[in-house]
């Protein structure tokens, strides 16, 4: 949908009253972002900020400034997503996603999309991400683990970590 139409629809969501938690996409804009935000704050809904790239891994600086500003304009919890090209944007996202977590406490949610970049979606704690995304039938995004093999990975990097 065009910004009006989304912008119209989270807000009938937020006055609705049926989430404890949403996800807001930052592509809409600073006055926007913060309309919403203050709105669903007031009525006691947790926002995620979300930034995606289905196209490419922007450069760190880029990738930290985002999720700066997403801390800067109320988000409960900072989200990015991006589309690696090479094993060194997976390595870099996971090294911004380190930086960030030296800077802010609040919740992480960063992966890297495809391929690529599922390992991201199994061992981003390592690095400070603080959810992730597994799929029970139709991945939403390219790249989604099913969540049992996702469980089992995870369970494994804990364990060793643990030891």
């Amino acid at each position: 949908p065009d910004d009006a139409s989304y912008i119209a629809l989270y807000q009938q969501w937020i006055e609705a009253g049926f989430a404890d938690l949403i996800d807001i996409e930052m592509r809409i804009g600073a006055p926007a972002v913060d309309r919403l935000v203050a709105q669903a704050h007031r009525r006691h809904i947790a926002v995620i900020l979300s930034y995606h790239d289905f196209q490419a891994t922007p450069d760190n600086a880029d990738m930290l400034q985002r999720l700066t500003w997403q801390e800067a304009h109320g988000a409960d919890i900072l989200n990015i997503a991006v589309m690696p090209k090479t094993p060194h944007d997976v390595s870099r996202l996971s090294d911004v996603t380190w930086q960030m977590r030296q800077r802010s406490d609040r919740p992480l949610l960063t992966m890297a999309m495809g391929g690529l970049g599922a390992v991201t979606r199994m061992s981003g704690e390592i690095f400070g991400s603080n959810l992730t995304f597994g799929t029970l039938d139709e991945a939403s995004a390219p790249g989604q683990l099913e969540v049992q093999a996702l469980d089992q990975a995870m369970s494994t990097l804990h364990k060793a970590n643990a030891s």
